[in-house]
């Protein structure tokens, strides 16, 4: 699938960009370039994205993390900036584009969750299980990259994210924190 593949692609072409511009060898401000508009169609492709297509909605989750650490990580020795990072305003939006995607995502897992459990009166059997399980760790496997991409927009920011923190980030992660809030375990944890 091509936007799978241009998605895996698009982590290791953004970090060559930012390793290039701290070795001087490419311009200065391409990887801030880069990295806003690689952050901006990442998201709006993950909004988008057929939510059935397993691969390729990990993969661009999964690039989304890729480019968002790829620019926590590269940082100019002699003043002790990355060479590319989301301004607050920027990360606020990403953050909040983020989270609602990672929503529809739980939402599906608990409908899934609960159909398992049964808890709509009808027990599925085992083929049907099978194939709800398969679903249901599809979609887990999609939220650890995206809550990664959350953590390396807080990493990268530091101190100037504890607004976009408090905004948006804890809203929405602090009721997961308790068994009333999520009847899917795995977003508990994944709010800790």
């Amino acid at each position: 699938d091509v936007g799978s593949t241009s998605a895996q692609a698009l982590g290791p072409v953004f970090d060559s960009a930012c390793a290039g511009a701290l070795a001087g060898s490419a311009a200065r401000d391409l990887p801030m370039r880069a990295l806003q508009s690689s952050t901006k169609a990442l998201v709006q492709q993950l909004q988008v994205e057929d939510k059935d297509d397993d691969e390729t909605v990990f993969a661009l989750a999964d690039a989304l993390s890729e480019v968002l650490y790829s620019a926590y990580n590269h940082v100019n020795e002699l003043d002790g900036k990355h060479i590319a990072q989301l301004s607050v305003d920027e990360a606020r939006v990403t953050v909040k584009q983020v989270i609602d995607i990672m929503k529809s995502c739980l939402e599906r897992r608990t409908s899934i969750i609960r159909t398992i459990g049964g808890y709509d009166g009808v027990v599925p059997n085992e083929d049907e299980s099978a194939q709800l399980y398969e679903q249901l760790m599809a979609e887990g496997r999609n939220l650890t990259p995206l809550v990664d991409s959350i953590g390396y927009t807080l990493k990268s920011l530091g101190e100037a994210f504890v607004p976009v923190f408090k905004s948006v980030v804890a809203p929405f992660f602090s009721p997961l924190l308790t068994a009333s809030g999520t009847i899917d375990v795995r977003a508990r944890f994944a709010a800790v």
